[in-house]
């Protein structure tokens, strides 16, 4: 007979989709911010004094997806933190910590 009718499956199951998510919005996020500084020193190197509006564009992309994956991947990798997958839960808020921490020194360098 069934004992454990009462019990959910599996409880941690988001906790564990969480920590996953977690690593992979924090990848996400660090390659988006090499594109972005891939691009600024392509520019500087270059000389450009007026970049294209593409230029631009993709630069402003990558910095909207550096912060939206950053932010999202230190959310979610708190909210994983208690799963089984814990280390991918501390892969994932440490590099969105990095990312997020780069990106607020490139802003206030920027604009102060």
């Amino acid at each position: 007979m069934a004992k454990n009718l009462d019990k959910p499956i599996h409880s941690n199951f988001l906790s564990e989709k969480f920590s996953l998510t977690s690593l992979i919005l924090g990848i996400i996020s660090v390659g988006s911010l090499m594109i972005l500084y891939g691009g600024v020193y392509v520019i500087a190197r270059i000389g450009l004094m007026t970049p294209s509006k593409v230029i631009v564009g993709i630069l402003l992309g990558a910095f909207l997806v550096s912060l939206f994956a950053g932010v999202l991947g230190l959310i979610l990798g708190i909210l994983g933190l208690k799963s089984t997958k814990k280390k991918f839960s501390m892969a994932g808020i440490i590099l969105s910590s990095i990312v997020l921490i780069v990106l607020m020194d490139y802003v206030l360098k920027v604009f102060l």
